[in-house]
């Protein structure tokens, strides 16, 4: 099941606001705020027990002690945070978004685009595959000098 929804694709305001979104989500990413969340999302990446991302899921505790998690459950997980037990059956993308930008301090734009990216776009690769894709899109928008802010 997927946490993510999309547009209408023949809904002509539907698309004028993906143009918008996908141009606020590069903003997003190159800003010093975005930035500075990239290169500590690596570091909780890095600093898993396990080099693995899990589609579908936040952060859960299995039975036997192993935890799964998303690429906001590891950032969660890495700086100590207690995620809330309900948090993968009843929650969905849009209020797992909210809760990274109000506990992770993320920017929801981003914190959406993790989520898209961990389930949708990784969504047929295995946990292992998945961590090393994540891990490099990250490096890949990483820069030595992020903008202090989104120039128009």
């Amino acid at each position: 099941m997927t946490r993510i929804t999309y547009y209408d694709d023949g809904d002509v305001d539907s698309i004028l606001a993906y143009g918008r979104w996908e141009r606020n989500s590069q903003a997003t990413v190159r800003s010093k705020r975005g930035q500075a969340s990239l290169r500590e999302l690596e570091a909780a990446l890095l600093a898993l027990p396990e080099p693995r991302l899990y589609a579908d899921t936040f952060c859960t505790t299995l039975d036997d002690g192993t935890v799964q998690a998303c690429v906001l459950g590891a950032l969660a997980l890495h700086r100590g945070l207690d995620v809330p037990d309900y948090f993968d059956d009843e929650l969905n993308a849009d209020d797992q978004a909210r809760w990274a930008a109000n506990h992770l301090g993320l920017t929801y734009t981003l914190a959406w685009n993790l989520i898209e990216r961990n389930d949708e776009m990784y969504a047929k690769a295995t946990p292992d595959e998945r961590f090393t894709m994540m891990l490099g899109w990250i490096r890949d928008q990483l820069s030595e000098h992020p903008t202090q802010r989104a120039r128009w």
